[in-house]
């Protein structure tokens, strides 16, 4: 597996379950949505006002991790990678407000430098690239960072998102 050569610390139990094709593009409820008014104050935004693209989905490479520790954290000795568990993927979509501002980006982890990491999906792309957002500019996608095209060549990588970004 790709994830193999880093360290897999914090492992949780495996996904041992199929993840529905669906569940991240199936349209949110209405007790979903309330996590986005609770996080953002924006009640004029409704659930039935926004629309999940269809072809969002796991990757291989991430449900490759997820079946070995469903969430945790993957390390290169330098920086960290905090994925997500499948449930936090699908609430933290809706909760901060991709499902609004960001439809195509899926958050899949954090860094400790308070970055987002997303898939982004366009149209119906197999392998979608990964960006990254601070927590604080979610809403301005001229703010988005690429970051690679895949989880190993982010995992290579040894910068600081701070770092790179600050050079934009």
């Amino acid at each position: 597996m790709w994830f193999e050569r880093f360290e897999l610390k914090y492992k949780k139990s495996k996904l041992d379950i199929e993840i529905p094709l669906d569940y991240y593009s199936k349209p949110c409820t209405e007790e979903e949505f309330n996590a986005y008014h609770e996080c953002t104050g924006d009640y004029e935004t409704t659930y039935k006002k926004v629309n999940i693209p269809n072809y969002l989905r796991l990757t291989n490479e991430l449900e490759e991790l997820l079946k070995r520790s469903n969430g945790g954290v993957l390390s290169n000795q330098e920086r960290e990678f905090k994925f997500f568990d499948m449930e936090t993927i699908r609430y933290f979509y809706i909760y901060y407000g991709f499902v609004v501002h960001h439809p195509n980006y899926l958050p899949i982890a954090f860094s400790e430098e308070l970055y987002f990491y997303l898939y982004k999906f366009e149209n119906k792309a197999e392998n979608p690239k990964i960006y990254a957002i601070s927590l604080y500019d979610i809403g301005d996608e001229n703010e988005m960072f690429f970051i690679g095209n895949s989880l190993e060549e982010m995992m290579l990588k040894s910068y600081s998102l701070e770092d790179e970004i600050s050079k934009k």
